[in-house]
Parts: C-alpha cells; sequence; structure tokens
C-alpha cells in the first residue's frame, strides 16, 4: 500500500471576507500530500468539455458515491455556464451529506468540508462574494487539508487585490496536491514574472519552428512577433515629475448638438505629437483608445494587430497597436506611448477614450459636478521609498483584464487611515466592480463605468425586479451594436454610501462579461447615475469613494448637466 506522505503546514485558522480588514491567525496542521494524478472527469473539466465531465463525474457518483465526485458535478455545471443548476446541486448535495459513505468524525468533515466549497464556488461564480466567503470559511475549518479549498480562497483574494494572501493560499494548494493541473496552473501564473522581449520571441519562434508547424502557424508567429515589438517598444516616461495636477474636464454631447443637449459623458483634451485630440475618461476602458481617423490625422503609423473585446454583440473588434512620440495632458508631458487604434468606422462621436486606469499610479479623482480630473499621490504604503511611490510614467498600455499582480512582490490591499471609510471594491483588469444594492434584492455586483451613457442591466437582474417593457433601442459599444430593452420600474440604488433612485435603466445581455470577470455582473453603474458623483479612485488597492455635494457643480444651481 503506497503512503501519501505527510506536510506540516500553517493554515489560516478563519477565513474573512474580502470586504474587512484583519490578520488571519495561523495554525499549525499536519495534511498528507494527495499525489493522485487526474482522473478522466478531471481531464475533461480542465480540457474545458465540461459536458463530457458532467457525464463523467455522474457515473462516479451511480458507481461510488463520494463527495469528490458531487462537487465535480457542481464544478462541470459551472463550467457549462449552468450557475442556477450548480447551486441547487450544492445545495441538495450538503443536505444529503450524511448518506455518504464514511461515517467517523474525520470522514463527515472532509465530505462536509468538500461540499460546503462546492457552495461556495457556485455562489462565487453567481456573484455572491460574501455569501462565497461564509461557505468558504466554513470549509477551512472543517478540513483545512483540502487543497481545492485553498485554491478557491485564492480566487477570492485575488478579486479583491490581496495577492499576498492570494499567493500563499495557491502555493498551500499546490502543496497539498502538486499533481492536480489546474492547482499546477494556476501556482505558475501566480508566480509568473514577466518575460523578456527576447524570451518572448524566443518561445513564438520555437512554436513555429516545431515538427508539424503549418504556414498559417507560421504566420501567425510572425504576426505575434510584431505584437511583442510593438508592446515592448514605448514605456510612456514622464519628462518633469508631476505629484500633483487638475486638469479641466470638457462636457461631451451626442452627435447632434442641436436636438442632443444632454451630456453623455466628460472628456480631456490631450496632444498626441501637438495635434490635439478629445478623449472620453471612461473607467469602463483601459489604456488610451483612438479613432481610426483621430490616429491618422494625428500621424500614428500602425505598428501590429491585436483583437480586442468590449461592450456589443459583433465579436472581437481588430486594433492597431502604435506609438505617440510625444503626448501632453496640461502641464504633463509624456514620450513614447503606446496608444491603440480601434479599426471600425463611427465608434465614437469624439476622438477615441482614456481608461482611468492609464492613471493608475496616482490617486484619481472624477469631478463630474465641478468639471475637473485630479491626481493626487497615492498614500504610500508601510516600507515604500520616496522613489518607489513617486509616479515614473503613464500606463497608456492598460491594465489588460487578467487581475494579477506581476510584481516581484506581491502586495495585499493597503487601506491607508485616511481611507478608511472608502468603500472596498472588487477589480479584474480594469473593471471596477462594486456591491450594490437594488431596491430589495440581495447584493449584486456592478461595473463602475463612466463612459457608458445609460445604466445597464442584466435581462436576470431586471426580471428580478419587476419586469422589461418592449421598448427596443441600440447601445453603440466597441464590439459593436447591441439590443437594448428598459427596466419598466424605478430602481433605487445604493452603492458607496449614496442612494438614488433611477427610472428607465436598460437591459441589455452582459453574459460575457460575466464571463470574462469570473463573476456574474449584474449590470453597469453609467453616466446617468454618476454625473452628479465626485469619484476618487485608487486603483492599487481597490479603493474607491463616491462623494456627493449638493452645494458643488452645476445640479446645485438647477442646471441640466
Amino acid at each position: 500500500m503506497k503512503i501519501a506522505p505527510l506536510v506540516a503546514l500553517f493554515l489560516p485558522l478563519t477565513f474573512l471576507p474580502a470586504y474587512s480588514q484583519a490578520t488571519l491567525a495561523p495554525q499549525k496542521t499536519t495534511c498528507a500530500i494527495d499525489p493522485t494524478p487526474p482522473g478522466d472527469a478531471e481531464k475533461a473539466l480542465n480540457a474545458n468539455d465540461a459536458a463530457k465531465a458532467e457525464l463523467l463525474y455522474t457515473a462516479q457518483l451511480s458507481a461510488t458515491p463520494s463527495a469528490e465526485a458531487q462537487a465535480g458535478v457542481v464544478r462541470s455545471l459551472l463550467g457549462e455556464g449552468k450557475t442556477d443548476d450548480a447551486l441547487d446541486r450544492a445545495t441538495k448535495f450538503l443536505a444529503a451529506v450524511a448518506s455518504l459513505p464514511g461515517k467517523d468524525a474525520t470522514a463527515i468533515a472532509h465530505n462536509n468540508a468538500v461540499l460546503q466549497d462546492a457552495l461556495g464556488a457556485a455562489r462565487f461564480r453567481r456573484g455572491e462574494v460574501g455569501e462565497a466567503g461564509q461557505a468558504f470559511n466554513q470549509a477551512l475549518k472543517l478540513d483545512g487539508c483540502v487543497a481545492r479549498i485553498h485554491s478557491d480562497i485564492a480566487r477570492y483574494y485575488r478579486l479583491s487585490g490581496n495577492f499576498l494572501h492570494a499567493q500563499h493560499e495557491v502555493d498551500t494548494a499546490h502543496t497539498l496536491a502538486p499533481e492536480d493541473p489546474s492547482i499546477t496552473r494556476d501556482w505558475r501564473q501566480a508566480h509568473a514574472r514577466l518575460l523578456s522581449p527576447d524570451q518572448q520571441i524566443n518561445r513564438i519562434n520555437a512554436r513555429a519552428a516545431a515538427p508539424g508547424a503549418t504556414d498559417a502557424d507560421k504566420k501567425s508567429a510572425a504576426e505575434a512577433v510584431k505584437r511583442v515589438n510593438a508592446r515592448n517598444s514605448g514605456s510612456c516616461e514622464m519628462s518633469e515629475p508631476v505629484e500633483s495636477i487638475m486638469l479641466p474636464l470638457i462636457a461631451l454631447q451626442g452627435p447632434n448638438t442641436e436636438v442632443d443637449k444632454e451630456i453623455k459623458g466628460v472628456g480631456l483634451d490631450i496632444e498626441f505629437n501637438g495635434k490635439r485630440k478629445r478623449l472620453e475618461v471612461d473607467t469602463g476602458a483601459s489604456g488610451l483608445l483612438l479613432s481610426k481617423a483621430a490616429a491618422s490625422s494625428a500621424g500614428l503609423v500602425p505598428e501590429a494587430e491585436m483583437q480586442m473585446f468590449g461592450f456589443g454583440d459583433q465579436g472581437l473588434t481588430r486594433t492597431m497597436i502604435t506609438h505617440v512620440d510625444k503626448l501632453k495632458i496640461g502641464s504633463m508631458e509624456f514620450r513614447n506611448c503606446e496608444v491603440e487604434v480601434v479599426d471600425r468606422e463611427g465608434l465614437t462621436t469624439f476622438d477615441g477614450f482614456i481608461g482611468g486606469d492609464v492613471f493608475a499610479q496616482w490617486l484619481v479623482t472624477i469631478d463630474s459636478p465641478s468639471r475637473e480630473l485630479r491626481l493626487t499621490p497615492l498614500p504610500k504604503r508601510p516600507g515604500d521609498t520616496t522613489a518607489e511611490a513617486a509616479p515614473t510614467h503613464l500606463e497608456s498600455h492598460g491594465s489588460g483584464g487578467n487581475g494579477l499582480d506581476f510584481s516581484s512582490t506581491p502586495h495585499d490591499r493597503y487601506v491607508a487611515p485616511e481611507m478608511a471609510d472608502w468603500t472596498k471594491v472588487y477589480r479584474v483588469g480594469h473593471d471596477l466592480i462594486f456591491p450594490v444594492k437594488l431596491n430589495d434584492l440581495p447584493i449584486k455586483l456592478m461595473i463602475l463605468d463612466t463612459g457608458a451613457f445609460a445604466d445597464i442591466l442584466s435581462p436576470e437582474t431586471a426580471k428580478e425586479l419587476g419586469g422589461i417593457d418592449r421598448t427596443t433601442s441600440e447601445i453603440h459599444g466597441v464590439s459593436g451594436y447591441a439590443r437594448m430593452n428598459a427596466v419598466s420600474v424605478p430602481v433605487m440604488v445604493t452603492f458607496g454610501g449614496t442612494k438614488q433612485e433611477i427610472r428607465g435603466m436598460n437591459v441589455v445581455d452582459i453574459a460575457t462579461i460575466s464571463r470574462s470577470t469570473g463573476v456574474r455582473i449584474s449590470g453597469f453603474l453609467g453616466f446617468t447615475s454618476l454625473r452628479e458623483f465626485i469619484l476618487s479612485i485608487n486603483y492599487r488597492d481597490n479603493l474607491v469613494k463616491v462623494v456627493y455635494d449638493a452645494k458643488k457643480g452645476f445640479h446645485s444651481r438647477g442646471i441640466d448637466f
């Protein structure tokens, strides 16, 4: 009989929700290492064939019932996008856990832990993050030696920007189950460091030169090499350090200013090689994006092609990578900055977008009522030096969509004393995800999007609120148009310590957004609801402050914003 080796681990005594600040108390526990290689069902799930995995796990349950096979069914349903079914099965499995083989206290605790973790995974994917934290916490108390629990907790921590805690959990999971391919993948990703351009190109060329590589593979590799060279040829360094600055915001109207008087957003005037362009300030976008016409008039030459996913129903949109030699925003000047050019006509009535994450090295305040954008220093984390904390460049390439921390030393979210009352939000890439209360519904997750004129809800959330009317229209995004209905009831929206009633919230299918973030997104808080607020954003620590000042700005004078 093969005896599993033992390892002594310091496991957290309790697991607390990401929106609370606490230090986890370690507890020394001896756990058996699981040397079991993946079975056919797990292989299918890891290969993204969730339907096949569900059939295989169901067959396992018929032959030999186990908590692991039941959890496998739940995870397979999640892989198929059947989140409601997954929650239902997890709940039923947990209610009947006493019927599983193994009647001693250790086996009962283990089975409960495995199924509590599966329940947490289902709730996490549904956007019920607080409830997921409670399930993970219970699972950890029951049996801290289950590797999958630590892997799921790592995802929970990562969503809130607690990367140091996430890495500890991934390391623990990998130590407990070194043969689990999905845990190994997460472990490698958690320890990944960005490769140098030469290393990236060498890997690409090696794949193109491998036996069996087709002409199409070689052509694709050549394009990939162009992208690597383009994305690594500019750092957008500041010419002179600027720690604080106030920039004027410009009110943006619709395409027909004679008819469409309502303000659609706010923008910044930015010089590209001396050519002034007007870009919308868009927390729902990432990096610097220019329309094709604006880039051409600024003399920008495409260097490589890539694909972008955005709002709309026409799939991926082709974009071109280019660089601007000199970029000027107010008195700030930057050199050699990456810009993406969107290859879609009629994308916007202005020249492009600037994502809020472009200013991630500063504390960003978007004061729409006063038409100001303010950049001030981020609070220094304990141990930071002045040189490390000072802004050095513009994040013109954006923050991507993986939500990972590739720094040499992962950090947890730091809440400075002066930010104790700020809202702790979740973040995936550039998307700031708020816990929001809609009427009397349970907490929902919504993305803060100053670039979306309309407030948007998913069809599922709209139905929970009381229905959708038959009015149809279209909304335009980077990936084309999407059909849009409207909520037929007024909605009281509570977020960030504020509350307001919104009428006519729009309904759009945003299932692809939920898949990309890994949690169910119930909608977008657009400019319609955000224009009255002062938004201060700390991208580094996933913190946002929302302020309404009745005495400040255009609304205080009874003027239509």
